[in-house]
């Protein structure tokens, strides 16, 4: 089904967010400005769908080797865009933020009074090559794409592992110009994407081997797709057509994405889910960066897709940080939350959902490799006064997810360096089901836990030489013993209900009888008599740079009392809101159909979707034993 964007809501719209906050965005029509769009297609764009969409609009660029474009195209001619033949969806050219610079505390050695600073810690502590006595892998052979804000090559920790060097083009008038290669340092503003390279394949040359990524032999492509603190959709999907035309050339295998958006439901026609399964179909692993916002269904949109290996942020000791983002404990509904009424919980081993993260890697106080005279450095300067003395200059402490994808990319790397033949099917399998569990944290925020770089080369090794089909069953073996062990630790959901604002009006559901209409933020679930716990969670608009705007959630029983009311967000904080009610504390509530009602937060304009992603599902119980974490010093090691 072909899919429009619905425009009136430009608040993701790139340099039109802030007017349209403020409502003064001009009207779609005659006269109103162009609009940046990316467009998903069916098929990599042939001549004549290239010449349809120079005919619509300026800037046009059609990917060579995905299904994807982008072009500049007033308001008026959407329409027009939508029903070009081979055209499958239109959406904004959205600014995506970089997941790097999340507050922590601080790991000291220190326990007195005054101001702490992080312990600094190798960054292969939590497990690359060197510090695994006869691991015997370091990446060699495998190149990891950088999609980032580009890197330092010129840093003596990542010079020997540069392979080229590409600064990506901004679209003009004409279109991109022709991507630069083998630049010297293709990280001139910002220091985000050489801190990452760092992480990955860093080869500790200028701390006498102190400062080494996850897999100091491997080898890196760098690609510049923004400056500063940002980057923007386009770019990275120009970025992603370069490295499938070229991962022969290079011997690419894994790209990292340190980057993302705010949570959306999963649309499989989102520009950049097709980029990133192009590159998963040419066999390259697809890593990306959870996010940072910490709260329950704050999960990066760009991370939900079923091909992609989401990490989240690891502390120095083994915990998860408490920025990491969470996916969805009810994650039982479809992916486009369309799902008007489900009752009890179908997940089955292979089948755990889409919300949440893949595993954990370290995410907490990383050093890495610095790029001078850029911008994310010097946000992390008071931490950096914790590295020895002379080496401010080469290497800088940050934390984030942006920090645990690449430390999830240098273990993959070590793993296809132990199995080359190994798929991206097979790697993400062989991560799940070596990775240990992290007691009491759920498996919304964790994943299957924390990256065992030991284990899963281990288990690469023991699969080499294979058949593919013997390969794909004895993962799919373990992959259904780790998930029942996953399944035997979730709450259940008794009932889950869940609305969705981003579909263009046509395709929302229609309420039933006995709904008020959508568009009032107005829905209802049924809580029968004896549940013991609901919970109501909102992910609304989110803006880049900007705090995301507050929803308030109200809640009424059978009767219109109002049984719950979510308290004030405050700035700066995540853009969810969150009711989670224990019922057993509650008296002389009226069972039956509740309302829950989602009203719009103050820098919103009426009409602009106040309940961008609702979900609420009752439970059994509002306090959950939690068996895994009672069990597992019993179970055997997933990768036996």
């Amino acid at each position: 089904m072909r899919r429009v964007l619905q425009f009136l809501v430009v608040a993701m719209v790139g340099a039109a967010v802030l007017p349209a906050v403020a409502g003064s965005a001009p009207a779609p029509g005659a006269g109103a400005a162009p609009l940046d769009v990316v467009v998903s297609l069916d098929r990599p764009a042939s001549p004549g769908l290239l010449a349809g969409l120079r005919g619509l609009g300026t800037g046009v660029w059609a990917a060579e080797h995905i299904p994807v474009a982008a072009l500049s195209i007033p308001p008026v001619r959407l329409g027009a865009l939508s029903r070009l033949a081979g055209v499958e969806g239109v959406f904004p050219d959205r600014t995506l933020r970089y997941f790097d610079a999340a507050p922590v505390t601080a790991v000291t050695d220190d326990p007195g009074p005054g101001p702490k600073l992080p312990r600094v810690i190798r960054n292969d502590k939590f497990g690359a090559a060197l510090q695994i006595p006869g691991l015997g892998v370091t990446g060699k052979g495998v190149t990891v794409a950088i999609l980032d804000s580009g890197v330092d090559g010129t840093h003596p920790d990542l010079a020997p592992a540069m392979k080229t060097n590409v600064k990506l083009s901004p679209l003009g008038s004409d279109g991109p110009l022709p991507a630069l290669e083998n630049v010297p340092d293709s990280d001139t503003s910002s220091g985000h994407g050489t801190h990452v390279a760092g992480d990955v394949a860093g080869r500790g040359t200028a701390s006498n081997g102190a400062y080494q990524g996850s897999a100091p032999g491997a080898s890196l492509v760098g690609l510049s797709a923004g400056e500063g603190l940002s980057v923007n959709t386009r770019s990275v999907l120009q970025g992603y057509d370069w490295i499938v035309g070229h991962r022969e050339q290079y011997g690419i295998r894994v790209v990292n994405n340190s980057f993302g958006g705010s949570f959306q439901p999963f649309d499989p026609l989102e520009p950049l889910n097709k980029a990133t399964k192009a590159a998963y179909d040419a066999g390259i692993v697809v890593v990306f960066a959870q996010g940072n916002d910490g709260d329950e269904m704050t999960m990066n949109d760009e991370a939900t897709a079923p091909w992609i290996i989401a990490v989240a942020a690891a502390t120095q000791t083994g915990g998860l940080t408490d920025f990491s983002s969470g996916g969805l404990e009810a994650d039982v509904v479809d992916a486009a939350f369309s799902a008007d009424d489900l009752a009890g919980d179908p997940r089955q081993p292979l089948h755990l959902g889409l919300y949440h993260p893949s595993v954990a890697a370290l995410g907490e106080n990383v050093v890495g490799t610095k790029a001078s005279a850029t911008i994310v450095p010097q946000l992390g300067l008071r931490h950096d006064a914790a590295l020895p003395a002379g080496q401010q200059l080469r290497y800088t402490i940050m934390s984030g997810t942006s920090m645990a994808s690449p430390e999830a990319c240098g273990i993959v790397a070590l793993v296809l360096e132990a199995n080359p033949a190994l798929r991206p099917v097979d790697v993400k399998r062989l991560l799940q089901v070596t990775a240990k569990p992290m007691p009491g944290v759920p498996f919304f925020r964790q994943g299957y836990g924390n990256l065992d770089p030991a284990a899963a080369v281990g288990l690469a090794r023991e699969l080499s030489g294979h058949p593919v089909a013997d390969v794909d069953g004895i993962l799919e073996a373990k992959q259904a013993a780790r998930d029942a062990q996953v399944l035997a630790g979730i709450n259940h959901p008794l009932r889950t209900t869940a609305w969705s604002r981003q579909a263009p009006d046509s395709e929302r559901k229609k309420p039933a009888a006995d709904e008020p209409p959508s568009d009032a933020g107005s829905h209802t679930i049924t809580v029968d008599a004896g549940t013991g716990r609901l919970k109501v969670l909102n992910a609304g608009l989110s803006l880049p740079f900007v705090p995301d705007p507050a929803h308030t959630i109200v809640v009424r029983d059978a009767a219109g009392r109002e049984v719950a009311r979510s308290a004030t967000k405050l700035p700066g904080e995540s853009g969810t809101t969150i009711i989670d009610l224990d019922l057993t504390k509650l008296t002389g509530v009226t069972w039956g159909k509740w309302t829950i009602e989602v009203s719009e937060g103050g820098l919103i304009p009426a009409g602009f979707g106040s309940d961008e992603a609702t979900v609420a599902a009752t439970f059994a119980k509002a306090q959950p034993p939690d068996p895994v974490a009672s069990i597992l010093p019993n179970l055997p090691h997933p990768s036996k």
